[in-house]
């Protein structure tokens, strides 16, 4: 049988049609690689997009949208937060004192406690001819800022913008700290007699009345070879206000003096300067209120003020919230603990067994002088009788040893009650005589004890 060809098939006849053209890329070595390819028609250029490409661009769309509308509305109600917030913003301070989410009247309490301290320990530098020849403190100069002044400048940086711009301060307070200076008042007549003071220490021509004319009189005058002999020099001022104006023994100013200010309302009571029993006296430690207990004998209590135990107030460089355990480095090696706290002026408080010790001269005159004390310090020793009763001695800065300190007194009772030794009424017994000291529930030291009128005379 022959085989059978296989069947051709026919293949069916097309419409000759146009078909699109694409390169097809050669090999360098071949002349097609040279060649010049046909444009690809737009239609072609680009790959659709997968279904899932589409739907993920558009979820990042709305995340994006998303964030942007919730910190909208996160810094809407920030805005609306600083706009109600009656307080001052946290991580706030006024020259160091904080006034973080306090209210303003908290503020002004916060900075009657504290600016005091603060301006103490504020030194300016002193320059003569261009050469520095020394410090002098913000309170040396009469200059001051009131407790009113400080708390609106902490409010204000929180609460005098726009709307938007407080909502933007409330952010930033969380992140940043915000440090103040408030706008300074000087006391012209104090600042006029520090600069005369000044200028006469260090040489230097000034046309005003000197202060240092003052110091020199009270080192004279005190010095019991050439004058009465006494521990302090006072001036009574009576304009613009009536101010005590005080000098140590060796001519120093200090800021307060607890039996000076007694001695002062008892001449003023003489000299009818003030008929009233009671009355403000302005001192460099802040006005201090008199009170006249009796004319005959004299007897006054003065309301002191509140104590403050921040470090900066007794100029000592410390981080801690208090001075109540300080630890002392002595000359010999040994260390002492002492409380330091600022009481009308700088007061360090050592408790002993006895106050007659031959040792404490040379020990109050050691720790007064101290590296640790940048303006050295009053040195009060301190022996617990009872619970109502302490006696005491004290080595003051600018006099040495002394026989009464109404000052340290106060520093004294006030130390022991905040250790728990005595209670808050207590009667300190002196070398000539005793202080009664009470502390008040607000804080306030009061102190109550007599004066005597010894002689007076006329210089020539």
């Amino acid at each position: 049988m022959e085989a059978q060809k296989p069947l051709e098939q026919e293949t069916p006849e097309t419409t000759p049609q146009e078909v699109p053209t694409a390169t097809i890329p050669q090999p360098e070595s071949t002349p097609a690689a040279n060649m010049e390819a046909d444009p690809i028609p737009e239609e072609m250029d680009a790959s659709p997009e997968s279904p899932a490409k589409k739907n993920a661009g558009k979820l990042a769309a709305l995340i994006g949208g998303g964030i942007v509308a919730v910190l909208g509305i996160f810094y809407l109600v920030l805005c609306i937060v600083s706009a109600s917030h009656g307080a001052i913003l946290g991580r706030t301070d006024v020259m160091g004192v904080d006034m973080s989410g306090l209210t303003v009247p908290q503020a002004q309490e916060r900075w009657q406690q504290k600016g005091q301290a603060v301006c103490q320990a504020a030194q300016l530098p002193l320059t003569v001819d261009g050469e520095t020849a020394g410090q002098v403190s913000l309170w040396e100069l009469g200059v001051s800022v009131t407790p009113e002044t400080a708390a609106q400048l902490a409010y204000d940086a929180g609460h005098s913008g726009h709307f938007l711009e407080n909502g933007w301060s409330l952010l930033r307070s969380w992140f940043r700290e915000t440090s103040l200076t408030p706008p300074w008042t000087a006391d012209d007549a104090a600042l006029q007699e520090k600069a005369a003071e000044l200028a006469e220490q260090l040489g230097v021509p000034c046309g005003e009345e000197s202060a240092g004319a003052y110091a020199k009189f009270a080192a004279r005058v005190c010095d019991e070879s050439v004058g009465v002999g006494a521990d302090g020099f006072i001036i009574v001022r009576t304009e613009p206000v009536l101010e005590m104006v005080f000098f140590n023994r060796d001519g120093s100013r200090a800021p307060m003096c607890g039996n000076g200010i007694r001695c002062f309302a008892h001449y003023c009571r003489d000299h009818k300067i003030r008929t009233g029993d009671a009355y403000p006296v302005k001192t460099l430690a802040g006005d201090m209120v008199v009170e006249v207990k009796s004319t005959d004998p004299f007897r006054a209590q003065i309301d002191m003020g509140c104590p403050i135990f921040d470090p900066a107030a007794v100029c000592v460089e410390s981080d801690a919230p208090d001075l109540l355990e300080l630890e002392l480095s002595l000359k010999d090696g040994n260390t002492l603990t002492v409380s330091s706290l600022f009481m009308g002026t700088i007061h360090t408080v050592l408790f002993v067994d006895d106050v007659e010790a031959d040792w404490i001269e040379t020990l109050g005159e050691e720790i007064c002088n101290a590296p640790t004390f940048a303006e050295k310090t009053n040195v009060n020793f301190v022996k617990v009788l009872d619970d109502h009763t302490l006696q005491m001695i004290t080595y003051e800065r600018g006099v040495g040893m002394t026989q009464a300190c109404g000052t340290g007194a106060c520093a004294s009772v006030v130390t022991a009650a905040r250790k728990g030794l005595c209670s808050k009424t207590a009667e300190v017994i002196l070398p000539l005589g005793s202080l009664k000291i009470e502390i008040k529930d607000d804080g306030h030291v009061m102190m109550e004890g007599p004066s005597v009128h010894v002689l007076e005379g006329k210089l020539y």
